[in-house]
């Protein structure tokens, strides 16, 4: 590697470390301050919030990775420009692509860790969060867990409806679902609840209210004044609801899954399609804002309107790129139409920089001939 190319290569290194580091902070602590919200009335401590972070950090950090991508290939090209020193390296005889080739090795090297990320360290990391949140639900079971006006599975086999969450894990207008009963379901409702922690052991207390139970085709009605209901912490489960159970396994667990029919199999391939497409875009991003950069020679007038078009260029091609990708949900026929859409975007950027550089080096080559032509001894007449 050139000293120069190297130069360039390490600069691309320490801006989109600084950028990708900012970016993720401020979207972990966004994420953070919801998850702390959650959990308000829970003694979080210290070692769970930094789980959060550590949990959290590879998958933000894989998903904005093109964005940080382009702003240090924008910042540092433009900051090289701005020194002079793109100029002194083409007036040497540098082509335009020799100058963006460290930007293009480092593109791949972002793309080689975001597969890095998304097929092993990702999947392991969502699995741990979940299993650690779902720790800290289950010794906490607090009404922060739960939604208002909303309902919330608490078990797989219970379902909580509350119309209001009160002080002191409170509620009014509780409905509840039980079918832990394999013969028989039960419908309750109540005007008031309450949580209590006896002995590590979850107690739903009602007040005022009827209890339905249906059995043999027959219904039987109980009201009471006070009547309580245990909860097993350890069949307890998060309410919120997660897109998929595909995302917790690693490329080789992926493979290896079985599947029983056809709706699994299209689940299956559409995480497959996401894992394998998402990388490629740090790539696309790269060579469509270098070869926005380098269609036209370096001046200060054109250095801004190069900078505009490289982001428009970028925001279009993420924009396609993530239309396609999301169809490939609904409609598997998108997916030769999202990489031959890959293909051709990579093609008509490199093809856009090869053709400047040939021109460059065309010119060059003629300036050269002129020169020895002009520089050359006269021939003797005879």
């Amino acid at each position: 590697m050139a000293i120069y190319s190297r130069y360039i290569f390490l600069y691309l290194i320490k801006i989109f470390t600084l950028i990708i580091v900012t970016l993720t902070t401020i979207v972990i602590l966004i994420q953070l301050l919801a998850f702390i919200n959650q959990y308000i009335k829970v003694n979080l401590g210290f070692f769970s919030i930094i789980k959060f972070i550590l949990f959290q950090s590879s998958s933000i950090c894989y998903y904005i990775s093109p964005v940080a991508l382009i702003c240090t290939i924008l910042y540092v090209y433009y900051s090289l420009s701005i020194d002079k020193e793109i100029i002194i390296l083409e007036s040497s005889g540098v082509s335009k692509y020799e100058l963006a080739s460290p930007a293009i090795k480092f593109s791949i090297v972002v793309m080689i860790l975001s597969y890095a990320i998304i097929m092993l360290i990702d999947p392991l990391a969502t699995q741990a969060f979940r299993n650690h949140k779902k720790k800290l639900i289950q010794s906490s079971m607090v009404p922060s867990i739960l939604e208002e006006k909303s309902f919330n599975r608490i078990t797989q086999k219970i379902v909580l409806y509350i119309d209001k969450q009160e002080k002191d894990n409170k509620f009014s207008g509780v409905a509840i679902y039980d079918q832990r009963a394999k013969d028989h379901y039960v419908t309750i409702f109540a005007e008031k609840a309450e949580i209590i922690n006896k002995n590590d052991q979850f107690i739903f207390v009602l007040h005022n209210g009827s209890r339905q139970e249906v059995s043999d085709n027959s219904l039987r009605t109980l009201y009471f004044g006070v009547l309580s209901l245990p909860i097993e912490t350890e069949k307890i489960t998060d309410t919120k609801k997660h897109p998929s159970d595909n995302s917790e396994y690693t490329i080789v667990g992926l493979l290896l899954k079985k599947v029983n029919n056809a709706k699994q199999v299209s689940a299956l391939i559409i995480e497959l399609n996401n894992r394998i497409s998402y990388p490629i875009l740090n790539f696309i991003v790269a060579i469509i804002s270098l070869a926005a950069l380098f269609s036209i020679s370096y001046s200060r007038q054109w250095q801004i309107s190069k900078i505009k078009n490289a982001i428009i260029f970028s925001i279009v091609a993420i924009a396609i790129f993530l239309f396609l990708r999301i169809n490939v949900t609904n409609h598997f026929f998108f997916i030769p139409i999202l990489y031959s859409f890959i293909f051709f975007t990579i093609y008509l950027g490199f093809n856009t920089l090869k053709s400047r550089s040939e021109g460059k080096e065309a010119l060059i080559d003629k300036v050269k001939n002129q020169v020895a032509a002009f520089s050359s001894p006269p021939r003797e007449r005879t």
